[in-house]
């Protein structure tokens, strides 16, 4: 996979064998005394469905 950075907080990777195009945007990050946390959007060109950011979205958080 081919990694570039779009932004201090965006990131593409694309996988150059199927042509698949990862997008993903750390929406919001928070320093905690213990953990952090952390909430991501993925856009995933090969996944089937639909998140709650439309079609290959997803939302993942830590």
């Amino acid at each position: 996979m081919d990694r570039h950075a779009i932004s201090d907080r965006e990131e593409l990777l694309v996988n150059r064998a199927n042509g698949n195009v990862v997008v993903t945007d750390r929406a919001l990050t928070v320093k905690g005394t213990g953990l952090d946390l952390s909430v991501n959007a993925v856009y995933n060109g090969r996944t089937s469905g639909s998140g709650a950011l439309g079609a290959h979205w997803q939302i993942s958080g830590a």
